[in-house]
């Protein structure tokens, strides 16, 4: 396998890991959330901007991992040559290296003085990876 089809997923990895650090606790982008939101909208309390940021949260694991769902499959599908298309084996091994990396993920974060690891985010980690193999399962199946 060639380094040059997995970079990008190896990249976005290590984007993932080093959110679940302290550097990204709720504490610390609470402040960085809410500026941002006050240049749009001013009219947040502290429980609405709470919400909001809690649910901004939940919307970047699933993001991320939908992300990094599509780019294992990039470096699956163009390393294992001549697959051309989605396959659902490769899928699986997707999915999988998501698992592993959303359970490393969480760990790190229930070892944080300042975090807390849950299986929900992993639930919802996988969720976005699942979310990104079935809409490339279903494009394949009617472009095929």
């Amino acid at each position: 396998m060639k380094f040059t089809y997995w970079k990008y997923a190896t990249f976005w990895t290590l984007l993932i890991l080093f959110y679940s650090t302290d550097y990204f606790s709720s504490g610390t982008t609470n402040s960085i959330f809410a500026n941002i939101v006050n240049l749009f909208y001013d009219g947040l309390n502290a429980d609405q901007m709470y919400i909001w940021h809690l649910r901004f949260r939940k919307c970047m694991h699933f993001f991320n991992y939908a992300v990094l769902s599509w780019l294992v499959l990039f470096g699956f599908t163009l390393s294992l040559r001549p697959l051309k298309k989605w396959n659902i084996r490769v899928a699986f091994f997707a999915l999988c290296f998501c698992l592993v990396c959303a359970t490393l993920d969480e760990t790190n974060q229930h070892f944080s003085s300042v975090r807390g690891g849950t299986y929900r985010d992993v639930g919802l980690d996988m969720v976005g990876a699942m979310f990104t193999q079935i809409w490339y399962g279903v494009r394949a199946r009617i472009f095929s």
